[in-house]
């Protein structure tokens, strides 16, 4: 349970090349995968007791399991385990006609370990298992022959696995604000094997990704806030298809910054709430058929509520959570004719365990 995840240009941009290539070849070449947006709840097993005056807004420099800014203590081991659902829903038009109409669901199970290695860093871990991931394409007038079908891709699989590593620079005892800085690194361990109408595809990512963050904020009696800046940096993503065809995707970079307010005045039950926005900037696909598509720059806008719920404290939570990201309507070049896509609504829903052992 940690910070959000807003990384879902991807969606977006493998709809668009799957819808492209029913169209224009008459079989699918992509599946869509939806991103997980995927809200992640700070934890640290032990509590370092300090006096603290009862004046709500003064500082609070407890460590606790539920902290809006994690940090550990050394020697903490943390394990979490996340169920997650999430819907994708967008609409993909072609000179000004409607290409698809694309819907998508998902459902995974995932798990991260964290490990305190001094007393203000740690690092960690974190995997999944996509149970399915369906993508649904209902052609309109520009798909031509498709025009009125509707073809889903489906895939499932292992996830890619991401090494962390978060430290505390500053602290607010000292420095009257807490500041972290953490990097996340999702080497390619897989390549990925892209869905077709015939066949299914995994989820694996096809390429690296690297992530920086940067957090700042306070812990009082009552209420915590933070503000997280984060950039992700996708490397070049390859996939394959059963019929022998392949493509490569570049860009898609990744700028956040959220805002996040925990409250902690009741007996055994923490709500947060967080809001952020999002800017991707361009990505290109260029198919083995010659064909590239390029999708432009696109913005977001995106918020989460989570209750987290205290079952043995500093020993075992459960949280649930809600996320909807909504990523504005973009316009690129598919081959050569012009795309426009509407606003690209996406939820997640999670429900989370955490243990301190």
């Amino acid at each position: 349970m940690h910070t959000i995840k807003y990384c879902a240009a991807s969606v977006l941009i493998i709809s668009i090349t799957s819808s492209l290539s029913f169209a224009q070849n008459a079989k699918s070449k992509k599946g869509s995968r939806v991103q997980k947006v995927k809200v992640e709840t700070p934890v640290a097993p032990k509590r370092e007791v300090e006096d603290n005056s009862s004046d709500s807004m003064s500082f609070n420099n407890a460590r606790e399991n539920i902290d809006l800014m994690y940090i550990s203590n050394i020697g903490d081991r943390v394990i979490t385990g996340t169920m997650t659902y999430g819907t994708t829903k967008t609409s993909i038009y072609r000179s000004g006609a409607l290409l698809s109409d694309v819907n998508s669901k998902s459902t995974s199970a995932d798990f991260e370990g964290y490990y305190g290695i001094t007393e203000n860093s740690y690092v960690g871990i974190s995997s999944g298992y996509k149970i399915n991931n369906d993508t649904e394409n209902t052609y309109g007038p520009a798909a031509g022959s498709l025009s009125g079908q509707t073809i889903t891709l489906s895939s499932d699989g292992l996830e890619d696995v991401t090494l962390k590593y978060k430290i505390r620079l500053l602290h607010q005892q000292s420095s009257r604000v807490n500041f972290n800085i953490g990097i996340d690194y999702s080497p390619k361990l897989m390549d990925h094997k892209g869905a077709t109408s015939t066949s299914r595809g995994d989820v694996a990512r096809g390429g690296d990704l690297t992530t920086l963050s940067a957090e700042i904020g306070n812990k009082y009696n009552l209420l915590a806030y933070s503000g997280v800046l984060t950039y992700s940096i996708p490397g070049t993503r390859s996939s394959e298809y059963s019929d022998g065809s392949s493509d490569s995707s570049t860009g898609g970079n990744a700028l956040s910054l959220q805002a996040n307010l925990q409250y902690t005045g009741l007996p055994r039950f923490t709500p947060r709430f967080g809001i952020a926005t999002i800017s991707y900037a361009s990505t290109s696909t260029q198919s083995s058929t010659g064909t590239t598509t390029t999708i432009n720059d696109l913005s977001a806008l995106g918020f989460n509520f989570t209750g987290i719920w205290t079952v043995i404290q500093n020993q075992f939570y459960l949280a649930g959570s809600y996320s909807r990201i909504i990523i504005s309507g973009a316009n690129g070049v598919g081959g050569s004719t012009l795309l426009k896509v509407d606003d690209q609504i996406l939820n997640t829903y999670t429900i989370t365990a955490l243990m301190n052992f």
